[in-house]
């Protein structure tokens, strides 16, 4: 028996989605789904995660900057500074994506928010003070790569797309729908899952999502940085984890 956990962050509580799915050999994952009440709630829910050595976590959250965004605040700070490319879009574009943003982008041909410029650099923000307490109560560095760890980075609307082959946003599913997709691999006779309060469901979607992605990550199948260069921008960065190409949903379940 595993665990793959997901969570679903956003600077408003009632709105932080966190599902866990229980996997067991030729069977649908049993599937929990929680709310967060309080403001340590997530880091409740990752240190209970954290206490199983082989659970995975995956967060729908940006685990850093752009470098190159960071380095023009730094200059920003001391004085006028230029943008890094000519002007036009490309001159503000150059400091609103990530690598892993371009990378997942490239893969499944959907264009992401920016951590620099749109309201995820909030989100992105809480999630820093997260990672803070994760090393100043538990000891634990996370590698934002997620290369090695219990916790990675991902994108629920990126990774379903890579996981059903077609773009949509699993959020936006009707919970018939998104049942009816997930009916092989999730068991959603949960009392959690049908107590979940209906105008939030949306979160709890996203989250279980991410513990499809925990679950990929688990099993060695997600898509990591290719080369040196990348794999220590991700380390700064962070790194958006996705199902390797041909992994389905299926594929999840232990045999």
């Amino acid at each position: 028996m595993t665990v793959s956990w997901g969570i679903d962050m956003s600077t408003a509580l009632p709105s932080v989605g966190v599902a866990s799915l229980t996997w067991h050999t030729a069977a649908p994952a049993t599937l929990s789904v929680h709310t967060v009440t309080k403001n340590d709630g997530v880091a409740e829910y990752l240190s209970q995660a954290l206490a199983d050595p082989t659970a995975v976590v995956a967060v729908d959250v940006p685990f850093g900057w752009p470098s190159g965004f960071a380095k023009f605040l730094a200059l920003h700070a001391q004085g006028p500074t230029p943008l890094p490319e000519p002007n036009g879009r490309s001159a503000w574009s150059a400091l609103a994506g990530r690598e892993t943003d371009r990378q997942v982008r490239e893969a499944v041909k959907i264009q992401g928010l920016s951590v620099s410029f749109d309201k995820l650099g909030a989100t992105a923000a809480m999630w820093s003070e997260i990672e803070f307490g994760l090393l100043a109560t538990m000891g634990h560095r996370l590698d934002r790569s997620g290369i090695t760890g219990p916790i990675v980075e991902t994108w629920p609307r990126a990774a379903w797309s890579r996981f059903v082959g077609r773009s949509e946003n699993p959020a936006k599913l009707t919970p018939t729908k998104f049942e009816e997709a997930l009916e092989h691999v999730v068991d959603f006779k949960s009392p959690s899952w049908r107590a979940y309060p209906e105008a939030r469901r949306e979160h709890a979607q996203d989250a279980i999502v991410c513990a499809l992605v925990a679950r990929a990550r688990q099993l060695d199948q997600t898509d990591l940085p290719k080369t040196m260069d990348t794999t220590t921008l991700a380390r700064s960065e962070g790194w958006i984890h996705i199902a390797k190409l041909g992994i389905s949903l299926s594929a999840l379940i232990p045999e």
